[in-house]
């Protein structure tokens, strides 16, 4: 469909509507067309929040909860590492421990990646943590 501009500014929420049920509309301006209502697509969620979507554990941030690890030998938490950041967000803490989200435990299984879980913690646990660190710097 085509409206020129007066039209459009008269009458957008029937534009709009149509719009939403699929038809492209062109704006005009002295017979130009100068802009183009399309539908805005659904937003895709983070790589962080995709990569623990995928392990299917949880829907909400604010139901996460995190596991503070470290790995025996180095070898292992460079490979870890790499692996894990590919996949979601990684807090390394200066005494050679990480925090992961929950969900990081099952890819290191898959992975038989050797590791220690030292600690369960939630969102306030990883934020006092954090400002530990930076209440007592090195």
């Amino acid at each position: 469909m085509t409206a020129t501009l007066e039209q459009t500014q008269s009458d957008l929420r029937r534009l709009v509507n149509l719009v939403q049920q699929g038809e492209g509309v062109v704006i005009t301006s002295q017979g130009q067309a100068v802009a183009r209502l399309t539908v805005v697509p659904r937003a895709t969620p983070s790589p962080d929040r995709q990569a623990l979507t995928d392990y299917g554990v949880w829907d909400s941030v604010s139901e996460m909860k995190f596991v503070k690890v470290e790995f025996p030998p180095e070898q292992d938490a460079g490979a870890a590492l790499v692996g894990l950041m590919r996949r979601g967000r990684v807090t390394c803490l200066r005494d050679g421990t990480f925090i992961l989200p929950f969900p990081a435990l099952k890819w290191l299984q898959e992975n038989r990646i050797p590791h220690s879980v030292l600690q369960q913690l939630n969102q306030d646990d990883v934020t006092q943590a954090l400002r530990d660190l930076l209440a007592h710097p090195a």
